[in-house]
């Protein structure tokens, strides 16, 4: 159970008593006797993940490159109302930025994103696109965040990385083995640290 005090549960559910929080997940004392450990559980099913914050690209934001990395974070995150994965679009003009998905087939992540953020999988036309997500968890769907941006007709040029310095050793070869219980997927992300170059992905790894 998550580590969360009964007046926090009370201010998420809008009940200031014990009564009150049971009416609000369906329990109608009395009888039968109210169990505050079933109470707040009940509680923990029925609160909805709260709408994502941090959106990057920022709103409003103008000259961003047709390959973005986007970012957007949980903000109910330690809570009841934390967020299992998230929930994701990028249109233009209400149309999916991807010819061959629908408006419906909305891609997903889990929570929390990497530092740095997810790659748009498809490049993004120039001009004005919308990010969209919303939490998910086992109550439901949240509400949506969204953050409109203008993008470049191209990727932006980026300065030429700096010379590595000489007698530099690095790792010629590296083996990866997928070998999770979960049976999640292994997304590999490398970039050059001694230019300091963009992450890129370069494989994923099924269990």
């Amino acid at each position: 159970m998550t580590d969360i005090s009964l007046l926090q549960y009370a201010r998420l559910l809008g009940s200031n008593t014990v009564i009150g929080m049971a009416e609000r997940v369906g329990l109608k004392p009395p009888p039968p006797p109210i169990s505050v450990r079933n109470l707040i559980d009940l509680a923990g099913r029925i609160i909805l993940p709260f709408a994502p914050v941090d959106l990057q690209p920022q709103n409003g934001a103008r000259g961003i490159r047709n390959d973005p990395s986007l970012f957007f974070r949980d903000s109910g995150a330690g809570t009841p109302a934390a967020a299992a994965q998230f929930e994701f679009s990028v249109t233009q003009n209400n149309v999916l930025v991807d010819p061959t998905k629908r408006l419906t087939d909305l891609a997903t992540t889990s929570n929390p994103l990497p530092p740095f953020g997810i790659k748009w999988f498809f490049p993004l036309p120039p001009g004005e696109v919308t990010l969209t997500v919303r939490a998910i968890n086992k109550a439901g769907k949240g509400p949506k965040s969204s953050s409109t941006f203008s993008v470049t007709s191209s990727p932006v040029p980026q300065p030429p990385p700096p010379s590595p310095p000489p007698g530099l050793v690095g790792i010629s070869k590296l083996s990866m083995f997928n070998c999770q219980g979960e049976r999640h997927t292994v997304f590999v992300w490398v970039r050059d640290a001694t230019g300091n170059g963009p992450w890129k992905p370069i494989q994923r790894i099924p269990t």
